[in-house]
């Protein structure tokens, strides 16, 4: 296992601080990776969730702290695509952008007020916890599922700062 602290993307308080499992897979496997590519950039995706935090993060300036949150969770969630494509290539496929249909800027909950665009990335959030649990529950690499299982531990941080931010701001 990795120290997470000497990861690039690691944003100490807005991950989990346990460390990632190495990047490994039993044997090949076309349809853990295609479970993983709706991870990956699917409708409920870290690719999704990148662009919704973008978005949020830029559209909210007025709200530093909101802010500042945001673009951190985002750098987490870019790590996960990264982790993802790894899993992807080593169960041999490509990781893609939208699986099994191309991904579509549609997908992303763009909101209009700071409340809703944070209830918006909470329930992004659980959406996602549930459907990384129904593919651990689908794939039989304990490595994949690993994988999978440590990522679920930095949604469950970001969904505690989104609700922190939540009550900072009375939503």
């Amino acid at each position: 296992m990795q120290d997470i602290q000497c990861d690039i993307h690691y944003r100490e308080g807005y991950q989990d601080p346990a460390p990632y499992p190495e990047i490994t897979v039993l044997q090949p496997d076309p349809c853990a990776a295609q479970l993983l590519m709706a991870d990956y950039a699917g409708g409920t995706s870290e690719f999704t969730a990148v662009n919704q935090y973008l978005y949020h993060h830029s559209t909210l300036k007025q709200y530093p702290d909101v802010a500042e949150m945001l673009e951190k969770t985002d750098i987490v969630e870019m790590m996960h695509m990264v982790k993802l494509a790894q899993a992807i290539l080593l169960l041999g496929e490509k990781p893609v952008y939208g699986a099994p249909t191309p991904w579509c800027a549609d997908r992303v909950a763009y909101g209009e007020t700071l409340c809703e665009r944070l209830h918006m990335d909470i329930a992004s959030e659980y959406a996602a916890i549930a459907q990384y649990q129904r593919h651990i529950e689908q794939i039989a690499d304990p490595n994949v599922k690993a994988l999978l299982a440590r990522i679920i531990q930095d949604e469950r941080v970001h969904i505690k700062l989104f609700q922190e931010a939540i009550g900072r701001h009375f939503c």
